[in-house]
């Protein structure tokens, strides 16, 4: 072989590893019930499985004495493992025997790779959008804008600031990647819900917030992805298929959300469900986080 062809053969051996492990590093489940306990090792580390863990490929679970865990795959297929289990995760399903029993499938789980949290700027690929970070400028004045390094709705986004007293008049304007002003409104409110149709699924988007009449404040600026199209059809058909009024669906919904960057319903379906649930520590817990990363 010459050693060009060599070069070339290595280059694209490394490329599939990488493109491998990236696949491996992603969740491919979600624990949606968890009742005693078990034991889950992934990267050759145990530690006790919590309900609401997402899990990676290869990730492995025991079941304890008298515990039963319900697992549902990014397929939507869900599986029952009880007492004594001893199962390994696969994205194409888990081998089925006494301890471990297939369950009525949910429809394919939203694209589970988080969206808003990658690092490296837009990709070409515009169904699957990432963001270089939070872009957040913040001027002296305008703070705690959303969405600013998260994901949302192309049909259904609000912009939302907080603002100093006695302003009369914000404007705002969105570009699209091109840097192509595509709105610009002044309001009065600090929040403007975006007109249906101004934005396309799967874009990258910046906005600006600017105090009309103050040519002392500086403009605070924010960056955000819309989900991609089919991402937000297979999210509507999970959320048709469950039973929002339950606190446990509420939460794996919101941990759906979360993990697709929308935290503003991640947090409307949590509180939902600790106004269920109100003695729920991990409800709380979860608000909790929600909150803080929303600061």
């Amino acid at each position: 072989m010459k050693p060009s062809h060599k070069v070339l053969a290595v280059c694209v051996m490394l490329s599939q590893l990488t493109l491998s492990a990236a696949a491996d590093g992603e969740p491919v489940a979600i624990v949606s019930e968890l009742h005693g306990s078990a034991t889950v090792t992934e990267g050759g580390k145990a530690h006790p499985l919590q309900v609401y863990d997402w899990l990676t490929e290869g990730a492995s679970i025991t079941v304890a004495n008298g515990s039963n865990v319900v697992l549902v795959l990014a397929s939507g297929a869900r599986f029952s493992l009880k007492e004594q289990a001893r199962v390994t995760v696969r994205r194409t399903g888990l081998r089925t025997s006494p301890a471990v029993q297939a369950l009525p499938s949910l429809p394919p789980l939203p694209v589970v790779a988080p969206i808003a949290s990658s690092a490296g700027g837009a990709r070409g690929d515009s169904a699957s959008p990432t963001i270089a970070g939070a872009i957040r400028i913040r001027g002296a004045s305008i703070r705690n804008l959303y969405p600013s390094g998260h994901a949302t709705l192309a049909d259904n986004t609000t912009l939302r600031f907080n603002g100093p007293r006695g302003v009369t008049g914000y404007l705002v304007t969105v570009e699209d990647e091109k840097r192509s002003t595509i709105l610009e409104l002044q309001t009065e409110r600090e929040d403007l819900t975006v007109p249906r149709g101004t934005l396309e699924p799967g874009r990258r988007y910046t906005w600006r917030v600017t105090i009309v009449g103050d040519s002392v404040a500086l403009p605070a600026r924010g960056t955000f992805v819309t989900l991609p199209a089919l991402t937000a059809q297979s999210r509507s058909a999970l959320r048709s298929s469950v039973n929002g009024d339950q606190p446990g669906n509420l939460i794996l919904l919101a941990r759906i959300d979360e993990r697709l960057g929308l935290l503003k319903e991640a947090r409307d379906a949590l509180a939902a469900a600790a106004a269920q649930s109100p003695e729920d520590p991990r409800v709380q817990q979860m608000l909790a986080a929600i909150d803080k990363q929303l600061q």
